[in-house]
């Protein structure tokens, strides 16, 4: 939680940029992930299984799981930008709270794994995504107030972005105030964000509420988040690390087992569109049923529209094994356009935008599986 004011500079020529459809174009180019940061009195510290799940756990542990992800998102890109300009972050109110006894649960873990790699971005830059606890609030609104032990303090420094865009998104008394300044785009707060997640908000709209309705929600590809798909969602460290898997010994009968064992009570079947774990495995198909989620599994689907606009449902059982599903650009930078993460038995989103083609990501939240779900879209 940063209080002290943060002065904002913001280097280099400007960048434009311009709004079209739903989505923001920028000149951006191709975010290389940060896959371990400097970190005052910690040293090197792994980004994603280390530094941000702390982060968030001391930031923000226990909140909604929407404000997870949303906090998630707000402290990376924070990182990202400290790291384009001095190399290293403190450890502190001052910039990000890293170390504080607290182990991250494992919903914290969840909201990090879910956004890998996702970073706020305008004008061509990685913003200084401020956030502060801010005042208690309560719903509709999630406005104002002053209760909390940080309410009068740090409501100066919130902003409330809801609805505005370009020159009239309100900058942040905790960076430099200036219509030429990209990288100030507003300030989250932490309780508000939590009050709109419980009013049934998702984190992409709460970040919007704050920073604005054309920030964008770009992501970053490297080794540690993959190309241009997110961590497959499963508990603890990395499941692919080859070290944890050795190699095994040769089955002594191998031409012996039938390719069709029939899988135990409750097992999960891979569907036919496999395989399909990334985005450059993307299967291109029309309305279709008996598709699965299985351990470790995430379904990387190719839609395209020439109307400009894309309806997509997913029909399952939301007590077999909640699964999720968002929308990717397929232009670089590969950014989130929309995605559904409701707890009911389907998940839909319904958008216009630009005509072309577009990434479905479809994965079970918090690891969950399904054995069975249908996609029906159409433009």
């Amino acid at each position: 939680m940063r209080k002290a004011p943060i002065l904002v500079i913001l280097g280099g020529g400007l960048v434009g940029g311009c709004i079209g459809g739903d989505e923001l174009e920028t000149a951006t180019a191709e975010l290389s992930a940060r896959c371990s940061a400097s970190v005052t009195g910690s040293g090197t510290v792994d980004v994603e299984n280390d530094y941000l799940p702390h982060v968030v756990a001391c930031e923000h542990g226990g909140a909604p799981a929407q404000t997870l992800r949303a906090q998630a998102v707000a402290a990376r890109s924070y990182l990202y930008y400290k790291l384009a300009r001095g190399g290293s972050i403190g450890d502190g109110q001052s910039d990000q709270v890293y170390s504080c006894g607290r182990e991250p649960t494992e919903a914290e873990r969840a909201a990090v794994r879910d956004t890998a790699g996702m970073v706020l971005t305008h004008g061509g830059y990685v913003i200084a995504a401020f956030f502060v606890a801010g005042a208690y609030q309560s719903a509709p609104s999630c406005r104002g107030g002053s209760g909390g032990p940080y309410g009068w303090t740090e409501a100066s420094y919130v902003t409330y972005n809801q609805g505005r865009s370009g020159g009239n998104v309100i900058q942040s008394r905790l960076g430099w105030v200036s219509s030429g300044n990209h990288e100030n785009r507003g300030c989250m707060s932490q309780n508000g964000a939590s009050c709109l997640a419980n009013d049934g908000w998702q984190w992409p709209d709460i970040l919007r509420f704050y920073y604005g309705e054309d920030i964008g929600i770009e992501q970053a590809t490297g080794a540690c988040v993959g190309d241009v798909e997110l961590p497959q969602g499963g508990g603890g460290a990395a499941a692919e690390d080859p070290a944890e898997t050795p190699a095994e010994e040769p089955a002594e009968e191998p031409a012996e087992e039938p390719a069709d064992d029939p899988m135990p009570p409750g097992g999960c079947v891979p569907d036919a569109l496999e395989p399909n774990e990334s985005s450059s495995a993307a299967s291109e198909t029309g309305s279709i049923d008996g598709l699965s989620i299985c351990e470790g599994d995430v379904d990387w689907i190719l839609v395209s529209t020439r109307t400009g606009h894309l309806r997509i449902e997913l029909l399952f059982d939301h007590e077999a094994g909640d699964i999720d599903v968002e929308m990717y650009s397929t232009r670089s930078p590969y950014r989130w356009v929309a995605g559904s993460y409701s707890e009911d038995d389907d998940e839909v989103i319904d958008k216009r935008l630009r005509s072309g083609s577009y990434w479905l990501r479809i994965y079970g939240y918090d690891g969950a599986q399904n054995a069975s779900y249908s996609l029906h879209w159409s433009s």
